[in-house]
């Protein structure tokens, strides 16, 4: 593996098997799929795809099965662009796999989750004298225990800490302790403080962590930002919308991306809510918005 990357993540890969339907069907009735594509998907690997397009430095490390989704998995990281010396195989194990279908008209989407027995990444799969250093180590919440080794790991290697919380559960809370940079959707935020509005939620989570950079996304409502005491708030962008399958990934990629070059907190929301925006303007994530793309789009 390298010496140094721009940003180093670790999480799980699934298996995206895209249907692309002119309508969702009622009960026992049948339509036609219109387009199929079969992709690389997971927060933490379309966050790493997202800033490899922008042209930083990327690598995952993980543990996937032995399969033929599995095989396809490590081939399309690699083809993006990004490190895969630490993607660990197993034996016997399938890597997870999602069926998504979306509908053409509105981007909605449908998702039905094989989770099945997913193979968890473990201490004994890594050399910990010997990994690269980073920027930031960008994690999901999947991983529990040997994610807490690495973000310990990557602290003293001086590298900024973020995550992608995905889902709530309450073990993620210990991670939250341990982080610098927090996005969590909305739903996350709800189960966790309560039903309160957007300034409600982010209110009483930068109470919790005022030193921290914290997110809550949801959707077409934007995002809103606590940061040292300070509130940002950053509408999203309209756009005509037909796959929003793994925006969020690439909105936390948007946001690192802004980290990375030390921006000021609303030029990073902005961008991160354009390429978000780019990103659910297409089918699939064959190409990725690049920078000037991003650029040109803002300046429109």
């Amino acid at each position: 593996m390298e010496n140094y990357f721009d940003i180093i993540g670790t999480g799980t890969a699934v298996i995206d098997d895209l249907l692309i339907l002119p309508d969702f069907p009622t009960q026992n009735t049948k339509v036609e799929v219109l387009q199929r594509k079969k992709q690389v998907g997971g927060s933490v690997p379309m966050a790493l795809k997202t800033l490899t397009s922008l042209d930083l430095k990327t690598a995952f490390m993980g543990k996937i099965g032995n399969d033929e989704d599995s095989s396809f998995i490590k081939k399309q990281l690699r083809e993006s662009g990004i490190n895969v010396t630490n993607l660990v195989e197993e034996r016997g194990a399938k890597s997870p796999y999602s069926q998504v279908w979306i509908n053409i008209n509105n981007g909605s989407r449908t998702i039905a989750v094989d989770s099945g027995k997913a193979p968890v990444l473990k201490e004994r799969n890594l050399d910990f004298t010997c990994l690269a250093e980073c920027k930031i180590f960008h994690i999901d919440s999947n991983e529990h225990d040997v994610t807490k080794k690495l973000i310990n790991l990557y602290k003293t290697k001086g590298a900024k800490i973020s995550i992608d919380t995905g889902r709530f559960k309450e073990k993620t809370l210990e991670l939250l302790n341990m982080v610098d940079i927090i996005i969590m959707p909305l739903s996350f935020a709800m189960d966790w403080i309560g039903k309160y509005n957007f300034v409600g939620l982010i209110s009483q989570v930068g109470a919790k962590y005022p030193n921290k950079l914290v997110i809550i996304t949801d959707g077409e409502m934007g995002s809103i930002c606590s940061c040292q005491g300070n509130i940002y708030r950053q509408k999203s962008f309209k756009v005509n919308c037909v796959d929003s399958t793994g925006v969020g990934g690439v909105y936390a990629g948007g946001i690192l991306y802004g980290v990375t070059k030390n921006w000021e907190i609303p030029k990073t929301l902005e961008f991160a809510a354009a390429i978000s925006a780019l990103h659910c303007s297409k089918i699939g994530y064959d190409e990725m918005p690049g920078l000037a793309e991003v650029e040109a789009f803002l300046a429109n």
